[in-house]
């Protein structure tokens, strides 16, 4: 499943941290852009950490 996440995160550290989990899922689009393709099950769990 073709999944677009974005994101508006002020705080550096949590953007990073986000940043870092994402780039494990899929690939950056844009700076607070990512494309994943991924299953529901994982798009599940990664919305759950």
């Amino acid at each position: 499943m073709q999944t677009l996440i974005t994101y508006d995160i002020s705080n550096t550290k949590k953007r990073n941290k986000v940043a870092t989990l994402l780039e494990g899922y899929g690939f950056r689009v844009n700076y607070s852009v990512f494309e994943l393709d991924i299953k529901p099950y994982k798009l599940n769990e990664l919305l759950r950490s």
